[in-house]
Order: C-alpha cells, then sequence, then structure tokens
C-alpha cells in the first residue's frame, strides 16, 4: 500500500482570550485544590465532633436518669434538704447511715453530702452545720 499520494492538512485555529481572563498555573490549581480538601477536611470534622458532643450529651442525660430512677423514693417524693448540726464524734458514714432514704447506697449518700456541702475529704468538725437531703411525699 502506498501512501505516498495522501496529504495530510492540519488547519490552525487561533482563538483569542478576553483581556480579563486570568490564566492559572498547574501549580495554582494544586494549591487550590489542596485548598478545598483542606476546607471540606475541616467541615467533616467540625460536623463529627459536633455528633460525638451531642451523643455524650444523651448519654450522660440516660445516665443521670438511671441513677436517679435507681433510688427507692417514689417519683411523687420530693428531695428535701436541711441542715443538722455536727456532734462530738460524728462522721459523714455515721451521718449516712442515719440518715440516707431508704435505698440509697451509703456511700452515694457520703459523696451526695460532700458535693451539697462543697467537702474535699472526710472532716467534719463538732458544732458546724451540715445540709443533707431527704425524700417526703408532699
Amino acid at each position: 500500500m502506498n501512501n505516498s499520494g495522501y496529504t495530510n492538512s492540519y488547519t490552525e485555529h487561533t482563538y483569542s482570550l478576553p483581556d480579563n481572563y486570568i490564566t492559572k498555573s498547574s501549580a495554582s490549581i494544586q494549591i487550590e485544590q489542596r485548598r478545598r480538601r483542606q476546607a471540606v477536611r475541616r467541615h467533616t470534622s467540625l460536623a463529627a465532633l459536633i455528633c460525638i458532643a451531642v451523643v455524650i450529651a444523651s448519654l450522660s442525660a440516660v445516665i443521670v436518669e438511671a441513677a436517679d430512677s435507681n433510688s427507692s423514693a417514689a417519683t411523687s417524693d420530693t428531695r428535701y434538704y436541711t441542715s443538722i448540726t455536727i456532734e462530738k464524734d460524728d462522721t459523714l458514714w455515721s451521718i449516712a447511715r442515719l440518715y440516707a432514704p431508704e435505698g440509697v447506697d451509703t456511700g452515694r449518700y457520703v459523696n451526695d453530702i460532700r458535693r451539697v456541702n462543697n467537702l474535699h475529704n472526710d472532716n467534719i468538725t463538732a458544732g458546724c452545720s451540715l445540709i443533707i437531703y431527704y425524700y417526703a411525699s408532699e
């Protein structure tokens, strides 16, 4: 087969760009693409953190509700607070055994007394006041 009679002619086309057209180099395109990927990662990370925070808050609410429902106080009973005077030889544990509502663990009651009275340890002083709680029907 002889291709000697075949001629290939290419037609050149010239395109003109508007004066305000900005051409981008491949490096600037790569930088722009990298910035977009980073922005997407930041938004995805933020969304994930928000979801995790919502899940933790929901679980915390469920745990607190479960802990409150474990106490034997009926739902119609109301928690009241009162002040007692600490006597000589009183300890948080002896007070908890005396005043803890039925079904409330003594250790939990001691921790509640510490929290309500802003105590950092078991040290209490005779003659001082201590806030405790109890349940009663309205």
